[in-house]
C-alpha cells in the first residue's frame, strides 16, 4: 500500500516514523508547516488512515522491513557536525 505513495510522501512518512514532528520534518524538508500538513492529508486519503500513527503502523507492516530499515537510517536526525 505504502507503494502509492509519491517519494515526497514517503519521506514525511518516514521521518514521522522516526520521530520528527511536522515542524521538523517542514525544516528538514525545507517546506513550510502548511505543506507538511497537504503531505499528511494526501497520505492519509491514499493509505485509507485517519491519523500519522496508523499511516506509519501501515508503512511498517506492508513495506518491505529492509526497504524501511534502509530509508529509516536515512532519515534519522544527524548530530551536529556529522557528515552527510
Amino acid at each position: 500500500m505504502p507503494n502509492r505513495l509519491t517519494p515526497r510522501e514517503l519521506e514525511v512518512l518516514f521521518l514521522a516514523a522516526n520521530g520528527k514532528v511536522d515542524k521538523e520534518a517542514a525544516t528538514e524538508l525545507g517546506v513550510t508547516l502548511g505543506t507538511i500538513r497537504t503531505y499528511w492529508e494526501r497520505i492519509n486519503q491514499k493509505l485509507g488512515t485517519m491519523n500519522r500513527t496508523h499511516a506509519v503502523a501501515i508503512l511498517l507492516t506492508e513495506m518491505n522491513p529492509d526497504e524501511v530499515r534502509r530509508r529509516m537510517q536515512r532519515a534519522r536526525p544527524r548530530r551536529h557536525g556529522e557528515p552527510q
